[in-house]
C-alpha cells in the first residue's frame, strides 16, 4: 500500500507518496513554495494558497496511484496557528512567526505574568519571541476582541486537517511547541493559560501522534479523486518530530534536523527542566514515540537562504531573478579559507527577513564590524562563514546536550534538506567530535508516514 505525507516546511511544501511495499520509497509528486504575504496587518501565511497547492498535489497523487493509497498525514513548522469561531470560520489569516508584533512581548510576559525561568519550569520551552505563547499574549493585549470571539485554537497542520476532514484536533507534538503545554503533566498548562487571560475553551483534548482522525470530506474526495476508504491520520505534526521519528528512540543517538531551522535533539522518556537546560536555551518537545525530545532550536540555513535570495535579486538583469544553486554556492565556499571570527547564528540580528531587517549580507558584515573582524567580500566568503559558524554552533550544542542529559552520545544523524550540504556535514563531524551519519533528506515526510503506519497497526 501507499501513503501520502503532506510535508510543509517554512520555505516550501511537498506532497509525497511513500510506497510501504518498496522499502519506503518516496516520490515527490508536487512541490510548491510556502506562501507568505505582507499585509497592512503584518506578515501572514497565505494558508488558502497553501491549501490549494495541497489539493493540487492530492489530485496528482490519486490520479497516479488511485486506490493503492491507504492514508494521509500532515506535518509543518511549529508555533504558528489561527483561531476559529463556533461555526469553524477562520478568525484571521495565520501570522508568520517572523512578524514583528511579538517584539518585546517576552519581556512583558516576564514582568506581568512570571519570570523567564518560572515560565520554562512550566512549559519547558526555549525562550524565543516567536513562541505561540507570546503570539497569543500579543493578540490578547492588542486585539482582545478576536480572542473573545474565538472558539478553538488550531495550529497550522491542525487547521489544514480540519479543512481536509472537518474534524478539529490538537495534535500532541505540535501542541508542545506552543509554550502552553505542560510537559510534566502531558496536558495544557492551565494555570499559565489562566494567567495570560486566555479562555480555556480554546484548548481541547490533546490528540496523540498516530491517532486515526477519520475520512476526507466529501467535497475534498470529489476534488481530488480520493476514495472514501482513505484514512486521515495524525502524524507527528511538528515536522521536527516527524523527522526525529526516523532516527528511533535509543536515547543515545542525537539528530540534527537541518532546514530553514536547525534542531539538534535527543529522545528521552521525561522532560529536562533543569536550570542548566534553561540557561543554555534548550527545549522539551513531545515526541512521536510518546516521550520527549531535549532539543535546541538554531537559526539554521535561514541565513544562507536569505543571502541566496538577496544575491539572486541582485543578479537580475532583465527583471527576472537568476536562480543560484546551492551546489554552486558550496563550491565557491570550499575554495575559501576558514574565517578568523565566526558569527553567532542565533543572534536576533539574523531573525528577520531581508525586507524587514535589511540585506542579510549587510547584517553579517555589521556583526563582523561590531566584533572587530574583517568583513566578507565575496559570496564564497559569506557562505564559508555561515557554514563554519553553523558547524561550530552544532558542536557546542552537542557538548552542552551531553552535559545536561548525562548521556555520552554515540552518533549524530544529519537529516533534512541540509543533509545534502557536504561541506556542512563534514565540518559538523569535525566540530562535534562524534560520528555523523547522513540520513534521509526528506526525513519529515518519511517520519510522517512511519507514524501513520504505527497508527494503522494499533
Amino acid at each position: 500500500m501507499k501513503h501520502i505525507a503532506i510535508d510543509l516546511g517554512a520555505s516550501n511544501g511537498r506532497v509525497i507518496v511513500c510506497d510501504a511495499d518498496e522499502s519506503m520509497r518516496l516520490e515527490v509528486v508536487h512541490r510548491f513554495p510556502s506562501l507568505s504575504i505582507e499585509l497592512p496587518t503584518g506578515i501572514h501565511w497565505n494558508l488558502p494558497g497553501i491549501y490549494s497547492e495541497i489539493l493540487k498535489g492530492l489530485c496528482i497523487a490519486f490520479k497516479k496511484h488511485g486506490s493503492s493509497i491507504a492514508s494521509i498525514g500532515i506535518d509543518s513548522w511549529g508555533v504558528d496557528f489561527s483561531l476559529v469561531d463556533s461555526g469553524g470560520e477562520l478568525m484571521f489569516l495565520p501570522y508568520h512567526y517572523r512578524d514583528k508584533r511579538t517584539d518585546n512581548i517576552p519581556e512583558k510576559v516576564f514582568s506581568e505574568i512570571m519570570p523567564a525561568e518560572n515560565l520554562f519550569q512550566t512549559n519547558g520551552v526555549q525562550i524565543m519571541s516567536l513562541n505561540t505563547v507570546f503570539q497569543l499574549y500579543a493578540m490578547k493585549k492588542n486585539h482582545s476582541e478576536i480572542i473573545e470571539a474565538a472558539d478553538y485554537y488550531l495550529s497550522i497542520p491542525d487547521l489544514l486537517t480540519y479543512w481536509l476532514t472537518g474534524v478539529r484536533v490538537q495534535e500532541r507534538t505540535h501542541a508542545s511547541t506552543t509554550g502552553l503545554f505542560n510537559p510534566s503533566t502531558g496536558e495544557w498548562a492551565w494555570e499559565l493559560i489562566d494567567s495570560l487571560g486566555l479562555p480555556r475553551r480554546l484548548f481541547g483534548d490533546i490528540t496523540p501522534s498516530g491517532s486515526i482522525i477519520g475520512r476526507l470530506r466529501e467535497d475534498v474526495r470529489r476534488t481530488t479523486g480520493a476514495g472514501s476508504e482513505v484514512q486521515f491520520i495524525a502524524a507527528a505534526s511538528h515536522d521536527t518530530q516527524s523527522a526525529a521519528y526516523t532516527v528511533g528512540n535509543s536515547g543515545r543517538e542525537a539528530y540534527l534536523s537541518c532546514g530553514t531551522w536547525s534542531i539538534i535533539g535527543l529522545e528521552q522518556k521525561k522532560p529536562t527542566l533543569s536550570h542548566a537546560a534553561f540557561q543554555n536555551d534548550f527545549s522539551n518537545e513531545a515526541s512521536g514515540f510518546g516521550g520527549f525530545n531535549l532539543l535546541k532550536n538554531i537559526m539554521g540555513l535561514w541565513i544562507l537562504q536569505e543571502c541566496k535570495s538577496e544575491w539572486e535579486t541582485c543578479n537580475s538583469i532583465d527583471g527576472t531573478n537568476r536562480e543560484i544553486s546551492y551546489e554552486e554556492l558550496i563550491s565557491e565556499a570550499e575554495s575559501c579559507s576558514c574565517p578568523a571570527v565566526l558569527i553567532d547564528v542565533n543572534d536576533q540580528l539574523f531573525l528577520k527577513t531581508n525586507e524587514q531587517g535589511g540585506p542579510m549580507s549587510s547584517r553579517i558584515n555589521t556583526y563582523l564590524e561590531d566584533h572587530n573582524a574583517a568583513t566578507c567580500k565575496s559570496r564564497g566568503e559569506f557562505v564559508r562563514l555561515i557554514v563554519e559558524s553553523l558547524a561550530d554552533y552544532y558542536g557546542k550544542t552537542i557538548a552542552e546536550m551531553e552535559e545536561i542529559s548525562g548521556v555520552k552520545l554515540q552518533r549524530l544523524h544529519f537529516i533534512g534538506g541540509g543533509a545534502r550540504n557536504r561541506l556542512l556535514a563534514g565540518l559538523t563531524e569535525k566540530k562535534a567530535g562524534i560520528e555523523v551519519v547522513v540520513g534521509e533528506s526528506e526525513a519529515s515526510a518519511l517520519g510522517n508516514v512511519m507514524t501513520q503506519l504505527a497508527g494503522l497497526r494499533n
